[in-house]
C-alpha cells in the first residue's frame, strides 16, 4: 500500500458520517419529505436518522484515522521531489498542513463539487440531500479547523476539483531515523479533538 492510499483510508473514515445516507435523512419520514418540526430539530441539532451506535463508530473511526495520521507524520518525511534530501532543517515540512491537510480539502472539494455537478444535471441522489445539505454537514465537520475550513470556500466556483485522486504526486517519502512531534502537530491534533 502507498501512503496516498492510506491517506484516503484516513479521508474516508473522517468524511464516513457525511457520506452515510442517513445523515440525510429524518426517523419518521425516512426517504420522503420531513415534517415541519423534522427541520427544524435538523437545524438546530444536526437531527437526522443516524442512530446512536453510529455515531459513536463514526467518531471512533474518525479518531483512529487521526491517531494514525499523527503516527505517520511523526515517523516519516514527507518532502517535494524537488527539494534536496534530507529535508531542510529550517524549513521542514508540515506533513499535516501542507500534505495531509491538504488532501483531506481537496477531497472535501471534490465530493461537494460532485454534488454541485449532479444537481445542475437534474439527478437527485439520496433524498433530503443536496448540495446546500452536503455544505453545512461539511461546515459542521471542520468548523473549529482553520487549517481546512479557511483554505476552502464553500461558496466559491470548486470546478477545478473534478478528482478525489491525490493529483500531485512529486512528493518522496522516507522514514525517521527517529521518530518526532511534527512542528503543528499539538495544533492540529487539538484542532482534530474539538471537530472530532
Amino acid at each position: 500500500m502507498s501512503l496516498i492510499d492510506v491517506l484516503s483510508l484516513c479521508n474516508y473514515c473522517i468524511l464516513a458520517n457525511i457520506l452515510d445516507y442517513n445523515t440525510y435523512q429524518f426517523p419518521l419520514s425516512k426517504g420522503c419529505k420531513p415534517t415541519a418540526s423534522e427541520l427544524r430539530l435538523h437545524d438546530q441539532y444536526d437531527y437526522n436518522a443516524l442512530i446512536l451506535p453510529q455515531r459513536r463508530y463514526y467518531t471512533y473511526i474518525r479518531g483512529l484515522a487521526l491517531n494514525l495520521l499523527v503516527w505517520i507524520a511523526s515517523n516519516y518525511d514527507v518532502v517535494p521531489a524537488n527539494q534536496e534530501w534530507p529535508p531542510d532543517e529550517n524549513s521542514p515540512c508540515d506533513v499535516v498542513i501542507e500534505f495531509m491537510a491538504l488532501f483531506l480539502t481537496d477531497q472535501v472539494c471534490a465530493i461537494l463539487n460532485y454534488k454541485r455537478r449532479a444537481e445542475a444535471q437534474g439527478v437527485s441522489g439520496v433524498p433530503n440531500c443536496t448540495a446546500a445539505d452536503v455544505q453545512r454537514q461539511l461546515k459542521l465537520l471542520f468548523h473549529d479547523n482553520p487549517n481546512i475550513s479557511n483554505d476552502i470556500d464553500f461558496n466559491s466556483d470548486l470546478s477545478e476539483y473534478n478528482s478525489f485522486a491525490f493529483g500531485n504526486c512529486s512528493w518522496r517519502v522516507k522514514k525517521r531515523v527517529a521518530s518526532i512531534r511534527p512542528p503543528g502537530i499539538h495544533k492540529m491534533s487539538v484542532v482534530y479533538a474539538l471537530i472530532f
